[in-house]
């Protein structure tokens, strides 16, 4: 396993080089490679952005790793890029082959995340970026400036960089070898899946907060020292004052503490969470125009170009046939449904045959 970190001092750079990373995630499309790229505006005082990208390969070498790395290495050493970008490769390796006994220690601990721990989970988006996204360097670019202004939104809700802003490139099939794309197409999934070179993922959990009354200052005061990390949008929040009143052990600013958190911080967040939402939905549109410059696509007006991960969607999404099944999948499985569930006895929220309910999933609508 390796890890990639790089810098750039303004929004500008970080789409140079953010064209650059799409690059490397070409280069990671083979069955050997996984892993995933991260990306955030750097917490303050640092004023720049970053990308940390971390392939892992099956039995790779550290030759093989830096293959991947090097271009990277080669833009951001450009004299015209110095003072604007820096790059930087550590390794940690790990094969099978090496492992020496069982009783040998792992080089890594598989521990929960803290923010999936006892945590609510506000929002959960997601998109797959795919292959067209990387035919030309103007499609490069495009989905660049996405991730940019990504950053920026995130930023605004979460300058400390607590919540998950990815793209797990192992939750992609392109560049899977033939036989593993034939098994592919005996599934219920959406095809799009087969050329997505991951699935960006933005998720935004809170920890759980209790109704506070009696004993409340006590309540918050274990809370706090969690909770700040991921409801405080700058260092002079103004939720500061009456939290911090209600830790020292006012009882009466604890409970107004915990009121304006769900009254004013949680639907504020919300609302940058839907606008967030928006973005995702410009970078990433199910299908768009087939591109004039490509012949693939025959007579075809539209193409699919992203979708959705079921269990990770957009809950309100108004488009989630096409997001999560695929336009093809999806009237194939409706026939089947049709045919072993005639009646439409087993539903759930945006499963198959679910837009024959009503949204609560709780009244048949009229045929």
């Amino acid at each position: 396993m390796a890890g990639g970190h790089f810098t750039a001092v303004d929004a500008s750079a970080f789409k140079e080089l953010l064209v650059e990373v799409v690059k490397y995630q070409k280069r990671v499309m083979t069955p050997m490679w996984g892993g995933g790229i991260g990306f955030k505006r750097q917490a303050p005082p640092e004023s720049g952005y970053e990308a940390n990208l971390w392939p892992k390969g099956f039995e790779a070498t550290r030759d093989e790793a830096m293959t991947l790395f090097q271009p990277l290495l080669d833009f951001v050493q450009r004299p015209e890029n110095s003072g604007r970008m820096t790059g930087s490769i550590s390794f940690s390796e790990w094969n099978a082959t090496s492992w020496k006994t069982p009783s040998d220690s792992l080089p890594w601990e598989e521990m929960h995340p803290d923010r999936e721990i006892s945590t609510a989970l506000v929002e959960s988006l997601s998109k797959y970026p795919t292959l067209l996204m990387m035919e030309t360097e103007a499609a490069m670019t495009h989905v660049a400036q996405g991730w940019v202004k990504l950053c920026d939104q995130m930023f605004e809700i979460d300058p400390f960089g607590h919540q998950v802003f990815s793209i797990d490139n192992e939750k992609g099939q392109a560049g899977a070898s033939p036989a593993a794309l034939a098994l592919f197409d005996e599934t219920s999934q959406n095809p799009i899946i087969k050329s997505a070179t991951g699935i960006l993922l933005i998720m935004y959990n809170i920890p759980n907060i209790p109704s506070l009354d009696l004993n409340s200052s006590t309540a918050l005061g274990y809370l706090w020292p969690r909770l700040k990390r991921y409801i405080l949008i700058h260092a002079n929040d103004s939720l500061v004052p009456p939290c911090e009143a209600g830790v020292a052990g006012d009882d009466t600013m604890a409970v107004e503490c915990v009121r304006r958190i769900h009254q004013e911080r949680i639907p504020y967040i919300r609302k940058q969470l839907k606008a967030i939402n928006q973005t995702l939905q410009e970078y990433y549109p199910n299908v768009i125009s087939a591109p004039t410059e490509s012949t693939a696509y025959g007579n075809a007006s539209l193409v699919p170009y992203s979708g959705s991960y079921y269990n990770e969607c957009d809950y309100r999404d108004g488009d989630w046939k096409r997001s999560t099944w695929g336009d093809t999948t999806y009237t194939k499985l409706l026939e089947i449904k049709r045919q072993y569930d005639p009646t439409g006895l087993f539903v759930c929220h945006h499963c198959v045959g679910s837009e024959l309910w009503t949204a609560d999933g709780n009244c048949r609508l009229p045929q």
